[in-house]
Order: C-alpha cells, then sequence, then structure tokens
C-alpha cells in the first residue's frame, strides 16, 4: 500500500511538471516543453486521473494471484474501455 500510495504521488507530482509518461502515446518524461496556454484545465485532471488509474489497476493486478482466467477477462475490460473512447473521441 505504501508502494502505491508513493507511486501516486510521484505521478501527481509529475503530471502537475507535465513530465509523467503512462505509455509510449504520451506525454515524453522529459516533460516535452510546458503545457499549451490554450489547454483546458480538464486536461491536467484527466491526464492525472489516467497516470493515478494505470498506478492503480497495476498494483491491484499484482496484488493478487490472478488466475488466467482472471486476467484475460482483465484484458478484455481494458480494450472494451480503450474501444468505448476510441468511440467517443472519432
Amino acid at each position: 500500500m505504501r508502494d502505491l500510495k508513493r507511486e501516486l504521488r510521484e505521478v501527481a507530482r509529475q503530471t502537475r511538471q507535465g513530465g509523467w509518461t503512462a505509455s509510449a502515446t504520451t506525454r515524453p518524461a522529459d516533460g516535452g516543453g510546458p503545457a499549451r496556454p490554450d489547454e483546458s484545465p480538464l486536461l491536467a485532471d484527466f491526464d492525472q486521473r489516467l497516470a493515478a488509474f494505470t498506478v492503480e489497476v497495476g498494483a491491484l493486478v499484482r496484488a493478487r494471484r490472478l488466475s488466467d482466467n482472471q486476467l484475460r477477462t482483465a484484458i478484455r475490460l481494458l480494450d472494451g474501455a480503450l474501444e468505448g473512447l476510441r468511440r467517443l473521441l472519432r
């Protein structure tokens, strides 16, 4: 639990500085420069929540010995969420 809290604090710190990465398709680790002044404050909130989601789900999965079926179900849930977001953002 301490590791999760530490990771969440680190993600929050990096998000405020504009330098976190949740995947290869997000902002570069070096921050990639300052946030654009025309960005919505909600975008920073979205980034922080996405990073926190990634950390928490990863910690939950690793904290338990999940069966292969449970892992497959978790993967399908993630794929479904991604597909839903793709449809929303088209």
